[in-house]
């Protein structure tokens, strides 16, 4: 519980009531349990916190290969946030020459007003915060946010061997095991479309579009879009759970633009 305010009296304009002693001392006692923030925050960071969607960065830059890979998500928020940016694309041959100059030696690499995030999941996150809702205030929620950005990464993992690959065949050959019963990425489907079916709403998080869906969206595409040999585009035939979120995150997506 809280005690009442102290009663706030100031003739000098220069000092308005918000900024007389009395009141700081009771505001900083009490503000963790009036405002649910870090009692380590002050107002002005509390304030600047909260008022984020405000203050969005001018001079953005992204940097990655010229197609959607892990880029795509940030592609997305960024739009939706109404952020401006410019497309630094990376070739192979740039990126072998280049590897080292990068934080981690990968990319996306995401640089706002000179912050940069060298981690495609922060940096979504990052982004998603300029727009409202994208980033749950909720702790659980967001943690759920942050599981299915986790299982996404998985579905990349388990990708890889398959992308990287030099010798056709041998692409085929991988991704026929990837898709066979009890292969890899049957496994992982069949999770991830387990878990979207527990969620009564079909996101993700809640019941509406977080960046998690900004996350998926292009995953699902890209696995059931025709661009991947061995592939099907019906894919997801057996997994309503994916299809209707990926219906429900384009429809979201759509009514923001």
């Amino acid at each position: 519980q809280t005690s009442n305010p102290p009663i706030l009296q100031s003739s000098n304009p220069s000092n308005p009531p918000t900024q007389s002693l009395l009141f700081r001392v009771w505001f900083f006692t009490h503000k963790h349990l009036i405002l649910n923030i870090s009692p380590h925050f002050t107002l002005e960071e509390h304030i600047q916190h909260t008022n984020m969607a405000a203050e969005k960065p001018k001079n953005v830059v992204l940097s990655y290969f010229p197609f959607p890979g892990r880029a795509e998500p940030l592609r997305l928020a960024l739009k939706l946030a109404g952020i401006d940016y410019t497309e630094r694309s990376v070739s192979f041959t740039e990126f072998r020459e280049k590897k080292d100059t990068f934080v981690f030696g990968t990319v996306p690499e995401l640089e706002l007003d000179g912050f940069l995030i060298s981690q495609s999941n922060a940096a979504l996150v990052y982004v998603g915060r300029f727009t409202a809702d994208l980033v749950p205030a909720d702790a659980k929620l967001e943690a759920k946010v942050h599981v299915a950005l986790g299982l996404i990464e998985d579905g990349f993992s388990i990708m890889r061997e398959s992308v990287v690959e030099p010798d056709a065949a041998k692409t085929l050959e991988l991704r026929a095991a990837l898709l066979a019963p009890g292969g890899r990425m049957t496994k992982f489907l069949f999770y991830v479309d387990r878990y979207l079916q527990q969620q009564t709403s079909g996101f993700f998080a809640g019941d509406a579009l977080t960046v998690a869906e900004l996350k998926a969206l292009p995953f699902f595409q890209w696995l059931s879009g025709g661009v991947l040999d061995g592939f099907p585009a019906t894919i997801f035939d057996n997994y309503p759970g994916i299809r209707k979120n990926v219906e429900l995150a384009k429809a979201a997506i759509a009514a923001r633009q």
